[in-house]
């Protein structure tokens, strides 16, 4: 895994952040699937079941569902119990409403970028600082790394 990526995330909400990651492997349906009162995954049929996203930066491709997933994320966010950042694999404008939503009426920042998925070990101890500039660059850095 390369320790910086500039290029060619997309800033969809911006914002910097640092924190460990979790790597989703599958879409999360965040309206049912993420208890915005705790973080965890919810969703029994989810492969991340029962992990918490709080404070996580938070590797996934994008979301499954409505657009009631932006309501959920903003509330976990709202709650102190939202990811740190979202990296996306693709854009998905639903979580980054939710994002901007948790900005505007909460003052919370919440990074949400796109970009592909080459070199995300799920299996890696990785903590990053994503940092994601409204002129639209995005830069992830590799702070620490090891395979679990």
């Amino acid at each position: 895994m390369p320790s910086a990526k500039a290029s060619p995330f997309k800033v969809l909400n911006e914002g910097q952040a640092e924190g460990s990651t979790i790597r989703l492997t599958a879409p999360l349906n965040i309206w049912g699937g993420l208890d915005p009162a705790s973080g965890m995954i919810v969703d029994p049929r989810h492969p991340q079941y029962g992990l918490c996203l709080a404070g996580h930066i938070v590797l996934t491709p994008p979301t499954r569902g409505s657009g009631t997933n932006a309501q959920i994320f903003a509330q976990a966010c709202a709650r102190g119990v939202g990811p740190a950042a979202v990296v996306l694999f693709a854009p998905d404008y639903v979580v980054a409403v939710g994002a901007m939503v948790a900005k505007r009426l909460y003052g919370l920042q919440c990074p949400v970028i796109a970009g592909p998925d080459d070199g995300w070990d799920e299996h890696a101890s990785v903590v990053l600082r994503v940092s994601a500039a409204a002129q639209g660059a995005a830069k992830i850095t590799v702070v620490s790394a090891s395979s679990s």
